[in-house]
């Protein structure tokens, strides 16, 4: 994950890049493809199986530290972090079957990568059985979690910046360009789904970057990818698998705007974050609201300025969150309607920890990991039971 600080203020993307995997060991596990659509990006809607309390050799150590969580219900969560390993740490993944019992589901042999180097950075499960972890390494599971391998990114490429997925399809947004090294080649976007396994090409492609955002919301998926200044960002949907077509940006981009996330809520409602004239660990953070995929919106009016690397969450029932990072600390900002904004968990001048993954699991229980292991290595989740009001850290190993 980089530090984003003036002209630099795209979503983070840990390391920046997120690779995704084949469908390869899914078809073969039978499952079909899903994740988490603006952290995302997770929809609910899987059954369930019941969890009992972990055993001694599955229980989540005291030391764990996080770097990504992801859900496909409000009782199927998995978390990508690091544990304790002889003289240096593991990279591992614990989970959750029925939202209160956590254990340590497996290890993998990537490491978690900083920035411009090789490993994984983020999670994303589509079942109770199938999932990737990536960013720029490349791994796929079909047992839950529990054992991962190895798998080709789509088109030959070298790392893949982003991935949401449901239980129908998986957007991919691929770069060709070698971690780590400067590239100015356009960015490619892939689709899987369960009657189609293969990775196939969408016919369209985006400005190069090093850091681009695939969300699906219902039957819409968005396609946003910040461009510097003057190059105006590119905003994109497509409603019922239909074509990708450009969206308007509210973001000015005289002003140094840029649109650097978004948050589906259904397959029309999505809600949008600008940030503008970034400069000093402040910028303005303009958020707007859109009830028909982004053609048109309204604003939801400013959260406060600290805070310049952006992303946004939303729930059903209209609330919003915003979490931002900078040199003059992170702060996750909350909206409940209107254009009023409140800062529920601040974390004043911490040299900007950064965050990673805010979403809601329902319209009351959230999350968001605070410095990512690959940053600045704090490892520490927040959740929220009331809708984003209050936030308290959360420890897995106590909920083993």
């Amino acid at each position: 994950m980089q530090r984003k600080e003036a002209g630099e203020y795209a979503r983070v993307r840990p390391g920046i890049v997120a690779a995704i995997i084949g469908l390869a060991a899914l078809a073969a596990a039978g499952a079909p493809v899903g994740g988490q659509a603006a952290a995302a990006r997770v929809r609910p809607g899987a059954p369930q199986v019941r969890s009992t309390p972990a055993s001694e050799a599955t229980r989540v150590p005291a030391a764990f530290k996080t770097q990504s969580i992801t859900w496909t219900t409000p009782r199927s969560g998995w978390v990508l972090g690091t544990v304790p390993c002889r003289a240096s740490t593991c990279t591992a993944v614990v989970g959750t079957a029925d939202g209160t019992h956590w254990a340590l589901l497996g290890r993998l042999s990537a490491p978690i990568a900083h920035s411009g180097e090789r490993g994984v950075t983020e999670i994303r499960m589509a079942t109770q059985k199938a999932g990737w972890v990536f960013g720029p390494g490349l791994l796929g599971t079909a047992d839950g979690g529990r054992s991962w391998r190895a798998e080709a990114i789509p088109g030959s490429g070298r790392q893949v910046l982003d991935i949401a997925a449901t239980a129908k399809a998986a957007y991919a947004i691929v770069s060709s360009c070698v971690v780590g090294r400067p590239c100015q080649r356009n960015l490619s976007v892939w689709r899987t789904g369960r009657q189609r396994p293969a990775w196939q090409r969408v016919p369209i492609s985006l400005p190069p970057n090093t850091g681009a955002t695939v969300a699906i919301g219902g039957s819409t998926v968005y396609l946003v990818d910040p461009q510097p200044y003057p190059t105006p960002d590119a905003f994109y949907a497509s409603v019922g698998g239909g074509p990708f077509a450009k969206r308007p940006v509210p973001c000015p981009k005289r002003h140094d705007g840029s649109l650097v996330d978004v948050a589906p809520v259904t397959s029309t409602r999505v809600a949008l974050v600008c940030v503008i004239g970034p400069g000093f660990g402040s910028a303005e953070k303009t958020v707007f609201r859109s009830a028909d995929t982004g053609r048109t919106d309204r604003s939801a009016g400013q959260t406060p300025i600290p805070g310049i690397t952006s992303e946004i969450a939303a729930t059903r029932s209209g609330t919003l969150a915003v979490a931002s990072s900078a040199s003059r600390g992170s702060f996750v900002y909350l909206n409940t309607g209107g254009t009023r904004w409140t800062t529920p968990l601040p974390k004043p001048n911490d040299g900007g920890a950064l965050w990673n993954d805010l979403v809601f699991d329902t319209s009351r229980v959230g999350w968001v990991v605070y410095g990512p292991v690959n940053f600045s290595d704090l490892g520490v989740v927040y959740r929220t039971a009331d809708g984003g009001r209050s936030w308290h850290t959360f420890g897995f190993a106590g909920h083993s």
